[in-house]
């Protein structure tokens, strides 16, 4: 079985950027941002004004996503942006209270390492002016920086790699990554950049 690479972070970190600079340097895809077949009902949910219900949603999202990329697994790595610990970090928050969610995720396809990509309010703020936010949970920086301290709480320190954006281009900080890839021995060495 190939290695499972999550980018977890909230919007402006900088985990879509990072993630195509990794798949550049790595024999790697990108894994499936929805799982097939749910896209129109994710679409449909971010309307739903019930928390709860958006958060049922993403579990089984997350569920069905975690079969095909078990799939996808079987002949390569993959990176992922986004997956359980966003939707855990978001939904606390937004909830108001720490949400269970262990009956749903015991077969899950768990992360064999998390990067959290974290940024300070400065910089959410100028990278908000080059990407106007595309819904309300992405309007609000003090909102972000709260869903980020429950990153940093909710994260296993031994699987997660947290490597501050704020300041470091995305090319230094993939390059981070990657070093610390080849320390722990997801892969053997750099790979120079494919063709």
């Amino acid at each position: 079985m190939h290695t499972l690479i999550c980018l977890e972070g909230t919007s402006y970190a900088g985990k879509t950027t990072v993630a195509r600079l990794l798949l550049e340097q790595m024999p790697a895809v990108y894994g499936p941002r929805v799982a097939s077949g749910w896209e129109e009902r994710e679409e449909k949910i971010h309307q739903s004004p019930n928390p709860l219900a958006r958060f049922s949603f993403f579990i089984k999202e997350i569920a069905a996503r975690s079969e095909q990329v078990r799939q996808i697994l079987e002949q390569i790595d993959v990176v992922m942006d986004r997956y359980l610990l966003s939707v855990l970090a978001y939904h606390n928050i937004i909830v108001g209270k720490q949400l269970k969610a262990e009956l749903y995720v015991s077969n899950l396809r768990q992360p064999d390492i998390t990067i959290l990509l974290t940024v300070n309010e400065m910089a959410v703020r100028q990278r908000m002016k080059n990407r106007p936010p595309r819904h309300q949970y992405e309007s609000d920086p003090m909102f972000l920086l709260e869903v980020q301290r429950e990153f940093l709480r909710l994260i296993d320190r031994g699987k997660t790699i947290v490597i501050d954006t704020s300041i470091q281009p995305a090319e230094e900080t993939t390059r981070a990554i990657l070093e610390e890839f080849v320390r722990r021995g997801f892969i053997s060495s750099l790979f120079p950049q494919r063709e």
